[in-house]
C-alpha cells in the first residue's frame, strides 16, 4: 500500500530536494577524519531510501589504512567499514544507502552519522567516544 502511495505522491521536487537536514552529523573535535559535505536524496526507485553522499577528509599528517563511519537511529544503524585508504590531508567521496523509515505512519528516522574509529598506517588509531548525554549517536 505504501509503495502505491508513494508512487502517486511525490513529484520531481521530492527527489531533487536535498534533505540534509535528516542527518545530524557531530564531528567531535578530536576526530582526526571528520564527514564533510553531506548531501541526501530520496532514492528514485524506493523512495523510503535516502541516497547519502558525503566525504571523508583526514586532517592529519598521517595516512589511514582503515576506517568504519556508522549512520544510525533509534531502530538501529548500517557501518561501512573500509579498508579505505585516506592519504595525510586529503579527501575521499563515499556513497551510501539508508532506509529513512520503516514504516511511513511512523515518521522519519532522524539519524546521526560518526566515524567510529580510524587506524592509520603507523599503527595508531583513534575511537569514537559518545558523548555524555548524547543519545542522537548511534553506538
Amino acid at each position: 500500500m505504501q509503495n502505491k502511495w508513494e508512487e502517486i505522491h511525490y513529484t520531481e521536487a521530492d527527489f531533487s530536494q536535498d534533505r540534509r537536514d535528516e542527518i545530524e552529523v557531530p564531528n567531535p573535535p578530536s576526530a582526526p577524519v571528520e564527514i564533510t559535505d553531506v548531501h541526501v536524496y530520496m532514492d528514485r526507485k524506493y523512495p523510503s531510501f535516502r541516497n547519502i553522499k558525503f566525504k571523508l577528509r583526514n586532517n592529519t599528517s598521517k595516512r589511514a589504512v582503515a576506517l568504519s563511519v556508522r549512520i544510525g537511529n533509534e531502530s538501529g544503524t548500517a557501518e561501512m567499514s573500509g579498508p579505505f585508504e585516506l592519504e595525510a590531508k586529503k579527501q575521499i567521496s563515499i556513497e551510501e544507502t539508508v532506509a529513512a523509515y520503516g514504516d511511513f505512519c511512523g515518521g522519519l528516522f532522524k539519524d546521526a552519522m560518526v566515524v567510529k574509529d580510524v587506524s592509520f598506517a603507523d599503527g595508531s588509531g583513534w575511537e569514537f567516544k559518545k558523548p555524555v548525554g548524547n543519545d542522537r549517536a548511534p553506538e
